[in-house]
């Protein structure tokens, strides 16, 4: 089976997925969320990219199993640089939006004032450690949310490689039942030739006797008549 259609069919797909998402972007709406999703979908795109070259690669070194031709190969390739080259671009485009982002004050007292507005809440210790605690939480959810996101990449990768190995497999499999073929027509190829010259030498022996024989009555007649 030839994995490169299915594996390239996948990395288009992403492309449009990444283009779609950075181009719904502006640089005043970029949040935290969006940044880890676009590298997320930045890391998986790359890998499936380095798949394409993987696959090329394999096929190029075992094309007795595939049977293409240099062109396609060539064109395989071509097909690998482009789409490498548009994920450059839509890289490129990415970090020129980042480089517009305003840039965000991020201190304790400005998210007070977004979720408090000009009152003051902390008038005690305790609620002070309850505003803490939920910028942990917060924090911790966020990083969770990448852990998350990794893991699914890593699946999806896993499961991309187990499907190869079976295919690979059942490659092997159909070479060990075709060699067992071959090897059964020339064991009994042989085994004919065998028979076929066993055969001719017990005909060989009764010809020569037979030759023998009349060579034997031609001299007693020449004899006789002499």
């Amino acid at each position: 089976m030839d994995p490169f259609n299915d594996v390239y069919k996948d990395a288009v797909s992403q492309v449009n997925q990444l283009d779609g998402i950075i181009n719904n972007l502006t640089p005043k709406n970029i949040n935290q969320s969006n940044i880890d999703d676009i590298e997320n979908n930045k890391q998986e795109l790359n890998e499936t990219i380095q798949d394409l070259r993987d696959t090329v690669r394999i096929i190029r070194e075992n094309n007795d199993n595939y049977n293409i031709s240099e062109k396609e190969l060539d064109e395989r390739i071509a097909k690998v640089d482009k789409i490498s080259a548009t994920f450059q671009q839509l890289n490129l485009h990415w970090n020129d939006k980042l480089a517009k982002r305003p840039k965000e004050v991020t201190t304790m007292a400005n998210r007070i004032s977004q979720d408090y507005g000009n009152e003051n809440p902390f008038n005690n210790d305790t609620a002070f450690q309850e505003f803490q605690q939920q910028e942990v939480l917060r924090e911790q959810d966020q990083h969770l949310d990448s852990v998350y996101n990794t893991m699914q990449n890593i699946h999806l990768q896993a499961s991309t490689m187990g499907t190869e190995l079976e295919d690979q497999g059942i490659l092997l499999d159909d070479l060990d039942t075709d060699f067992d073929r071959v090897g059964g027509k020339l064991t009994s190829g042989v085994k004919r030739i065998e028979w076929f010259i066993e055969k001719n030498k017990e005909r060989a022996s009764d010809c020569c006797i037979i030759l023998l024989i009349i060579a034997l009555i031609f001299l007693l007649v020449l004899l006789f008549i002499a």
